[in-house]
């Protein structure tokens, strides 16, 4: 699918069913607002499947995709790498209301300072996402948005998931024992 593309699925105050459903996908991840337990927080982010990643672990820099020499151990020159190959363009992406369609999603673990002032990440990981989940709770609505780009097996993977109401809190019956 080669336009952006958006639809609205069936709001819930909690996300977590949401991200039940997704968690079967690959490198999921989860920006929630902890809407449940304080009513400042307005949208949950979700997406799963990333085009591509970078992992660091213990210092080490792995990519999915192959990088230039020049970058190829060198965390923030990698990421901007992977943006400059795979993000949307900022005028692809203007929607009112909506924070985050697609892009980048992650997390860098806290720096150690080395060579004065350069920061070294020891952990860290970073995808592009070209699709998003986005609940607003102040709106109450549910939208689910796949950038142009976005491969179509993916979007066949994630409707599918979303499409199988079944989550894993309904597989379970949780048994209470009374010892009185």
């Amino acid at each position: 699918m080669n336009n952006y593309h958006s639809r609205e699925l069936l709001y819930s105050a909690d996300s977590s069913e949401y991200m039940e459903q997704l968690s079967t996908l690959a490198k999921p991840v989860f920006l929630d607002s902890c809407h449940q337990s304080s009513n400042s927080g307005r949208f949950d982010i979700l997406s799963a499947l990333p085009v591509a990643s970078i992992t660091v672990e213990g210092g080490m820099l792995s990519c999915s995709e192959a990088l230039p020499t020049q970058v190829e151990n060198d965390l923030i020159p990698a990421i901007e790498y992977l943006m400059h190959c795979y993000s949307p363009q900022p005028h692809q992406t203007d929607l009112p209301d909506v924070p985050f369609t697609g892009g980048l999603l992650g997390y860098l673990g806290y720096p150690n300072l080395k060579d004065h002032g350069n920061y070294r990440f020891d952990n860290a990981f970073i995808g592009i996402y070209l699709w998003s989940l986005v609940l607003d709770h102040q709106r109450k609505v549910c939208s689910l948005h796949f950038l142009p780009g976005c491969p179509e097996t993916t979007q066949k993977s994630v409707l599918n998931v979303l499409n199988n109401r079944t989550t894993f809190s309904n597989k379970f019956k949780l048994l209470c024992y009374n010892y009185q």
